[in-house]
């Protein structure tokens, strides 16, 4: 499986998990409650990972997790 059919499954995962888990478990008001709550957490994560996945494809890495460690290597030592 390459790393972009992983990350698929993964986002539709989440989205999935968000959008349905909520109104199983709990009464419809709650659920509104539950799913505004969820959607205001994961959202933006969602965003953050196809940004940064994006800048993964464009860069010269062979694996997301070599771009994921130099990434957090330059940040962290300023270079």
């Amino acid at each position: 499986m390459s790393d972009f059919s992983s990350f698929k499954v993964m986002a539709a995962a989440i989205v999935i998990f968000v959008f349905t888990v909520p109104f199983l478990f709990v009464t419809p008001i709650e659920a509104m409650f539950v799913h505004g709550i969820c959607s205001i957490i994961y959202i933006p994560i969602i965003v953050v990972w196809i940004r940064d996945f994006r800048k993964f494809k464009a860069s010269n890495f062979k694996t997301y997790e070599q771009y994921w460690h130099y990434h957090h290597n330059m940040k962290n030592f300023g270079e």
